[in-house]
């Protein structure tokens, strides 16, 4: 048995909608907002959120400005809820800088001084990444010093979100691997938009992309490094999610596309795949 987003979304008292209903849902909330005494009580393992009239008119306004931009999500229930309903969602300082920093600059060495691994992505030949984790089985234990420490953040981040119990059987690592990117307009960055998947081509229930750093990358977290273009779905309008050092972007079955590396700038992404939330034997 395998929990589910869909679940913990229910855990949470999450109303379960399909994309096509969001606009709906949102016309539905901001007409309760209306209401001065309406206030609905949430609860979440270990702790309640209480989302009051003016907590509903804010995410009223972020659902207004989406169509161009993704905000900064303002509650867990709000993560959540945008990983049901968008399949995306933005999360700022997810990987501690100093633990980014480190990680980074042995990842960057590694590329300068090994190369990247040979081998295909989408069907596409794909040299740009060093594999660490495939197919839930160890590739290249030598990149345990810069990748552990990255993998070990973000399920804790993770666990702590989905409010997961924190153990082995939570979120089992498919894949992880560091990509690195150099702005000369041929780059396998320029990718066509896609949903990541594992080694068999289906698609994962949840990635993580950690904005890395790299020679060029700014080591204080201010500068935007990286944008993405994510989708709900292929007829759904793009929005550009952008990173700094650190950030990250959670997907759960989203399209999504990286936007081109500046000339001559080069770029570094941390990328791991869940093959569930969490696995029960």
């Amino acid at each position: 048995k395998k929990t589910s987003l869909v679940e913990v979304a229910a855990g949470l008292g999450l109303p379960l909608i399909v994309p096509m209903a969001v606009p709906l849902t949102v016309l539905l909330i901001c007409f309760l907002a209306a209401f001065p005494a309406m206030a609905f009580k949430i609860s979440v393992p270990s702790k309640h959120l209480t989302l009051g009239r003016r907590h509903i008119r804010q995410r009223c306004q972020t659902w207004a400005a989406s169509t161009n931009t993704l905000e900064a999500p303002s509650s867990t229930t709000n993560i959540i809820s945008n990983l049901v309903e968008r399949k995306f969602d933005y999360f700022p300082s997810f990987v501690p800088l100093q633990t980014l920093v480190t990680s980074s600059k042995l990842a960057s060495q590694s590329f300068e001084e090994e190369g990247g691994h040979q081998g295909t992505y989408l069907n596409k030949p794909w040299k740009n990444s060093r594999i660490y984790i495939d197919g839930q089985k160890l590739w290249t234990a030598e990149d345990k010093t810069f990748m552990d420490p990255i993998i070990n953040s973000v399920r804790s981040k993770l666990i702590e979100l989905f409010g997961l119990p924190d153990k082995p059987t939570s979120l089992p690592v498919e894949s992880a691997f560091v990509n690195y990117y150099v702005g000369s307009g041929d780059q396998p960055r320029d990718m066509e938009r896609h949903v990541d998947c594992d080694w068999t081509g289906k698609p994962v229930p949840l990635s993580v992309v950690v904005q890395g750093l790299y020679e060029n990358g700014d080591a204080d977290g201010e500068t935007f490094l990286g944008t993405l273009d994510c989708q709900t779905s292929a007829a759904s309008p793009p929005v550009p999610v952008s990173l700094k050092a650190g950030d990250a972007l959670i997907l759960t079955e989203a399209l999504h596309k990286p936007h081109p590396v500046p000339l001559a700038e080069k770029r570094l992404v941390f990328v791991v795949f869940f093959s569930a939330l969490e696995s029960v034997a």
